[in-house]
């Protein structure tokens, strides 16, 4: 990527001033435009002359470029320090940057291609009882998936119910036998027998008795010819400009093509075509007779995962195809009026002054960037599901910035009802989290991806047709179906090739080619028995995840190999392939893999006696906790707490406050919080390591007691000790940043200075003295409520020469509203990508815990602040250790959060001995190991300890448990909250108060509040809530009809519009709102009357 300067200066572009300069981190895409020129002379046209042309590097837009991806210049200096090129050291990449803001793009769930799905339709109002559905789509072109459905119909035509075919661009579903008939087999016996394979096979002969229908259903159209005619009728075909006969020619045309092209295109020939449809009869009519059950949407087996690469991949193609739209649509206005016309020179219609008329290099620019700054997906004005793919990554925290990057997203409406595809499927074993998972409506719809799971990209498929091959009878019409009857089928990436009577040879060639590393590692290769099929695929987006082999209930990995990677001479992919060891010891599986493998969990598994069956293992797990994702995995002890907990942790821990990025001095985000003294955790997981979590942690190790204490620490309320938080402890600042854009819209020069009062109008509320001559507030000033901190202003044009006019300028200025004292951190002026100057404003405020801040251990016991209670009045042990903090015993027994009990005795061990302890989960770790170091180190074995009152200092009754545990504070801070009024803005519109913080808004006082006051017998008190202190109105109300009359209060006049009163009336208080809505009802003819004694 390059900056252009407006001073026509070049340079490289980095990630950090993409992000301070608001630009987007995008690189030029050019193509070399060949154009070919066939010059046609001569009475008839007969004479053709061909030039050809070549225009090179014609630029076609920028495309946004991924941090740390091959093309980004950090991969570039990877040998450079990170405080040159201004990065975070731990930063993971992965993101975009768009006009300075960072965007993820989230993974996208979408039904698996190439596979045939049957299901049942369980509504009695619908037309069809069964439908089999596939969505096709070549591995060797770069299309967009057609869909073919078959249906059963669920109305009887006398001989049973037929199957009927949709296909693309053909408007109506066309019997089963018609589209066999299109594609040459005209015979229904032939028809029979190429779905059924064999009429001999006595159960497979009763699918006859489903064809009935359909064999009747067509028996009108007999001839190949005649089904032709017969599709054609239903083509979305409009001749244009040409004559009847020319569009029936061009319309057979189009048919023929849509049975070519459309119809499973990711058959390789039109025999594959042909027995692929009479395997998807024969799946629709076995479902149908409830011999092979439905297929499940929600089973990982089907389903896929696009990440950024494939949904960039199809906006692109839709934007390019745009593109080349509209390049004809010019090219042909050029031929029509272009310059070439005066010189006669064809060479000249396509040239380098005018390329760039032609070719639109903002089509797709701006469509990526359109895509990636509002996250729709979709093509611009078309109603798209594809909402929200691209986010603003989440920095609150680095671990908060990890977990956005793995998160998947069902393209499904998070507000319906639907409960399966929110269930946890078990085939999601090790590939999703099985805890992160939001509450509320995205319950289930957004997952994130297991710590070790990976997603396949697309791979060459040529050379699995090629060591497929010698072991495959390959499908061809000149032999009978049933010589395919009984055979083992094979499908490469969903395309069934053949069929074959060596398929234990086929399955383990494949599989020792995978171990080599000779085909794709990521390929899954599966051998179904019942069904007689092997299927192989090695398409993008299927979710794979690691395991360890196993031969004869033995591991393959051996002592050696292990001591190896500890030396650091093997690596992970030396593990994958037999290149540098004799046989790889670690192979990636998809989900299809893992329904016909034997998993063990750990060595314990294996060498299980107790059980009368013997277990055949093909692999076992790395490690158990795999299973967890990112966040997940950094729960100490997970395994003991109760399931729900461990997802709250997973939302407070992307929420806990910590060094977001170890470069966030240079930086300007929105809202930062980091924490001033964060700790490494007692007790931390391997993960934990592995992700640099350890050196920029989101937290601190506080004492914790467990007990009650004055009647502050209720509920979930916590109490604090006023000298941990007097040195520190969960002491944070908050960086805001404010920004101020020049904008073109006035036509003049935006001056950035100190407004002279004398001269401007518009000065704003506010303290201006704190401005310097450039308009900002020095860096370490202290700034108050209401300090404008950038100083702007306008010239007004009409004024400017006009010297009678004192007032020559509009004020434009920015105030700052704060409830607390903030300091002027960074100050950061310069030209943006579009070459307006901006200034950005950093603003610092030290935040000290204070009643009601929220905070969390790892174990989801979050709680509020309930008091901080001094020093001297804590409770003590006979040492004088004090706790920092005190939590409520009823915290304990209903949550079930015993692996916080667990990291608190472990944690107290690990003080004494100056260690530090591994929580990682399903580790074999007894309690009562750790008890036993417990009462080695002096303490009592349960981690129970004798307190003193600090108030009394007399020995409290109970032993209380105490210990360590590692304490998160939260982003949610009573300063950022805490919100009263008296008098203020009012709504318009209804004459009530503002709604909310922002805008200086009322605290509701709703119907149920109404009521209770009611009931309470507090007439008076609820009168002034929902009267006085909000719409007070008075009206002046017809005694006759009940309507309000029109008044005229200087010369008392009354009169009523509906009756024509003019002498009897009554004075109504009622609230503004209640008026307002009367009249409303009367524009729709409904009237309220006011029924006055």
């Amino acid at each position: 990527p390059q900056i252009y300067e407006n001073n026509g200066a070049m340079k490289t572009m980095l990630p950090q001033e993409a992000r301070l300069r608001n630009f987007t981190y995008a690189s030029a895409m050019t193509v070399d435009i060949n154009i070919k020129y066939i010059i046609r002379t001569g009475e008839k046209l007969q004479n053709i002359q061909t030039v050809y042309s070549k225009l090179p590097k014609i630029h076609i837009g920028k495309l946004p470029i991924m941090l740390n991806s091959c093309i980004c210049v950090l991969s570039q200096y990877k040998h450079v320090d990170h405080k040159v090129t201004g990065e975070c050291r731990v930063d993971p990449g992965g993101y975009f940057i768009i006009n300075g803001s960072e965007k993820t793009v989230l993974g996208q769930e979408r039904a698996a291609e190439n596979k045939v799905y049957c299901f049942k339709i369980g509504k009695n109002t619908n037309k069809y009882s069964f439908l089999s559905e596939i969505k096709s789509v070549p591995d060797y072109r770069c299309i967009s998936p057609k869909q073919i459905n078959m249906m059963i119909v669920s109305r009887n035509n006398g001989f049973g119910f037929p199957v009927v075919v949709q296909i693309p661009r053909i408007k109506n579903p066309i019997p089963l036998f018609i589209v066999f008939r299109a594609l040459g087999i005209i015979s229904d016996q032939e028809i029979c027998n190429i779905i059924c394979l064999s009429l001999k096979d006595s159960k497979l002969k009763k699918l006859i008795y489903g064809l009935q229908a359909s064999i009747v259903d067509s028996n009108k159209v007999l001839s190949e010819e005649a089904a032709i005619e017969f599709i054609m009728n239903s083509a979305m075909f409009t001749p244009i400009n040409m004559t009847r006969e020319e569009g029936i020619i061009k319309k057979r045309q189009f048919t023929v093509d849509v049975l070519g092209n459309d119809l499973f295109p990711h058959c390789k020939n039109k025999d594959q075509r042909i027995y692929f449809l009479g395997y998807m009869a024969n799946e629709l009519l076995q479902t149908s007779f409830g011999w092979r059950p439905q297929d499940d949407r929600d089973s990982y087996m089907n389903k896929r995962i696009d990440l950024t690469g494939s949904l960039l991949n199809n906006l692109f193609r839709n934007y390019f195809n745009k593109l080349v739209k509209d390049m004809q649509k010019q090219i042909v206005r050029e031929i029509n009026n272009g310059s070439w016309r005066s010189t006669n020179n064809y060479k000249g219609i396509v040239n380098q002054t005018n390329i760039y008329k032609i070719i639109k290099s903002t089509t797709i620019e701006n469509g990526l960037k359109r895509a990636l700054a509002t996250g729709d997906f979709g093509i611009k004005n078309t109603n798209s599901n594809k909402v929200g793919v691209a986010q603003v990554l989440n920095r609150l925290t680095y671990i908060s910035g990890l977990s956005h990057l793995r998160r998947i997203n069902t393209p499904i409406d998070k507000s319906g009802k639907l409960i399966p595809p929110r269930k946890l499927h078990n085939s999601s074993w090790g590939f999703l989290c099985l805890a992160e998972t939001p509450e509320g409506g995205s319950v289930g719809v957004v997952k994130n991806l297991a710590y070790l799971s990976h997603i396949t990209i697309p791979s060459n498929s040529s050379a699995l047709y090629e060591f497929v091959e010698p072991y495959v009878i390959p499908i061809e019409m000149s032999r009978e179906p049933e010589y395919y009857y009984n055979k083992v089928k094979v499908f490469v990436n969903g395309c069934w090739v053949g069929v074959s009577e060596r398929a234990s040879e086929l399955f383990v060639s494949l599989k020792n080619k995978k171990y080599a590393g000779i085909i794709n590692i990521y390929t899954s290769i599966t051998f179904d028995c019942k069904k007689m099929e092997i299927k192989i695929c090695c398409d993008s987006g299927r979710i794979t995840r690691p395991l360890l082999k196993m031969k004869n209930n033995k591991y393959v990995i051996t002592r050696d190999i292990i001591d190896q990677v500890k030396n650091k001479t093997l690596n992970w992919d030396d593990l994958l392939v037999n290149t540098k060891i004799n046989e790889s010891v670690v192979e990636y599986i998809d989900p299809d893999e893992q329904n016909f493998n034997m998993i063990a969990m750990n060595k314990g598994d294996i060498n299980k006696t107790d059980s009368k069956i013997i277990y055949n293992y093909t692999h076992c797990e790395i490690h158990p906790s795999s299973i967890f994702g990112i966040l997940a995995s950094c729960i100490p002890f997970p395994e003991h707490n109760q399931s729900p907990r461990n997802t709250y942790q997973c939302a407070m821990g992307k929420q806990a406050m910590g060094v977001y990025v170890t470069n966030y001095d240079t930086r300007m985000d929105k809202t930062a919080y980091v924490l001033t003294y964060p700790h490494r955790p007692l007790v931390d997981t391997r993960v934990m390591n592995l992700i640099n979590l350890n050196s920029i942690p989101s937290g601190c190790p506080v004492i914790v007691a467990i007990m009650t204490y004055s009647g502050y620490n209720q509920e979930d309320s916590i109490l604090f000790n006023q000298g941990s938080v007097d040195r520190g402890l969960f002491q944070a600042t908050l960086y805001h940043t404010e920004k101020d854009e020049d904008k073109k819209i006035h036509g003049d020069e935006e001056i950035r200075c100190k407004p002279d009062r004398s001269k401007t109008r518009g000065v704003k509320f506010g303290n201006y003295d704190k401005l310097n001559a450039h308009g900002i507030i020095p860096e370490n000033t202290l700034v108050e409520n209401n300090d404008i901190i950038i100083g702007k202003v306008i010239p007004i044009r009409e004024n400017r020469s006009d010297h009678t006019k004192i007032i020559k300028y509009e004020d434009q200025s920015m105030s700052y509203r704060t409830i607390e004292d903030a300091y002027i951190d960074k100050n950061f002026v310069d030209r943006n990508g579009d070459g307006y100057n901006f200034c950005k404003v950093r603003i610092r405020s030290h935040r000290k815990p204070v009643i009601g801040d929220k905070f969390s251990s790892r174990h989801g016991q979050k709680g509020t602040i309930g008091n901080i209670i001094p020093e001297q009045d804590m409770p003590y042990t006979e040492d004088g250790l004090k706790p920092d903090i005190i939590i409520n015993p009823h915290a304990i027994p209903s949550r079930m959060t015993i692996g916080q009990l667990k990291e608190t005795v472990l944690g107290k061990v690990l003080l004494e001995l100056g260690l530090f302890g591994d929580g990682t989960s399903f580790n074999d770790f007894p309690v009562k190991d750790i008890c036993k170091e417990l009462l080695k180190v002096g303490y009592e074995c349960h981690g129970e300890e004798l307190l003193y009152d600090g108030h009394t200092g007399q020995q409290i009754e109970s032993s209380i448990y105490m210990g360590p545990a590692f304490y998160q504070r939260l982003k949610h801070m009573v300063n950022d909250k805490q919100h009263s009024r008296a008098i203020g803005p009012m709504v318009n519109l209804t004459r009530q108060p503002a709604e909310g913080r922002a805008r200086d808004g009322g605290l509701r006082f709703g119907e149920m509040e109404r009521d209770c006051c009611i009931s309470h017998g507090i007439p008076r008190f609820t009168q002034g809530r929902i009267y006085y202190a909000s719409d007070k109105y008075q009206v002046h109300v017809c005694n006759k009809c009940g309507m309000i009359a029109a008044y005229n209060d200087a010369k008392k006049i009354h009169h009523c519009r509906v009756c024509n009163n003019r002498t009897d009336f009554s004075f109504v208080k009622t609230p503004y709102a209640n008026k307002l809505v009367t009249q409303e009802l009367l524009t729709m003819n409904i009237a309220m009357r006011f029924i006055t004694e």
